[in-house]
């Protein structure tokens, strides 16, 4: 799919590989001929197109044999410029993300697209809240239906385990959730539809809950898969909350754009302490 957006075109001297880059067709001309071809040619394989040009025309050997008379056909029609350069797709300057974009399939935006993804995500905890709203971590409901062997509770309060209990329902996330300096929604279905801020809020304080909350799922499963895998062991809820705004913190004060916000105006250090 890549290969057939992108365009060698030709200059003189070309340092362009004459039978090994797919200048002709976006494919080389070894793997469109056998070796045989490159004797024939009198060439050899690591020779340059400069090797067949003479200032702005083409030079080719005399030789009537087939495979030479056809590389001609396909090189005679190819004007040759002033120097050599590479388009994709008719751009000669692009950058990796504009090469993707135009290979992959895209989709429409989730709506808590922005919420999960932006300027002061961190990965893994924005990983771990994708994964939730995905509804594909393994919770116990999930593992029971899997036809594994569980008990149905939740290790964090003991009621039937699931996403949504766990995020929107568990007394134990409940408590965490109330540390947050920016109030969201707790009910799933406005999770699903992206609706986790009243509208009212500053745009900038949504960012900063966005964060809290994506730092607060990553540290609620944590302890979960611990409590799981270290049966015994266990940490309250002012350890987690203490953990988030420790991350929360580092990760802001990491951040020029939300430097430039205390600046401007220093209450946004309250959300954070």
């Amino acid at each position: 799919m890549a290969r057939a957006l992108i365009r060698y075109h030709i200059g003189s001297p070309s340092s362009i590989k004459f039978w090994l880059d797919p200048w002709v067709r976006n494919k080389p001309f070894c793997h469109q001929f056998d070796d045989t071809a490159i004797g024939h040619f009198g060439s050899n394989k690591p020779a340059l197109i400069r090797d067949f040009q003479e200032e702005s025309s083409w030079v080719f050997p005399v030789s009537n044999h087939m495979s030479s008379q056809e590389i001609r056909n396909r090189i005679s029609e190819i004007h040759i410029l002033s120097s050599d350069f590479i388009t994709w797709d008719g751009l000669l300057r692009c950058k990796i993300a504009t090469v993707w974009n135009s290979i992959r399939h895209k989709s429409p935006h989730v709506p808590w697209f922005d919420t999960v993804w932006n300027s002061l995500s961190i990965y893994k905890c924005s990983f771990t809240l994708w994964t939730a709203l995905k509804e594909r971590l393994l919770t116990r409901d999930r593992m029971l239906r899997f036809r594994m062997q569980t008990q149905p509770g939740c290790l964090l309060c003991n009621n039937m385990e699931s996403i949504q209990h766990i995020f929107t329902g568990c007394p134990y996330f409940d408590l965490i959730c109330r540390a947050c300096p920016v109030p969201f929604a707790r009910d799933w279905p406005s999770w699903q539809n992206g609706n986790f801020f009243s509208p009212t809020i500053d745009k900038r304080k949504q960012i900063i809950g966005s964060l809290f909350l994506a730092v607060a799922v990553h540290l609620v499963w944590k302890e979960r898969n611990l409590r799981l895998h270290n049966p015994g062991s266990s940490n309250g809820t002012l350890y987690v909350i203490k953990n988030i705004f420790f991350m929360v913190r580092e990760k802001l004060f990491s951040c020029d754009r939300f430097r430039k916000w205390v600046h401007r105006d220093p209450s946004f250090l309250c959300l954070i302490y």
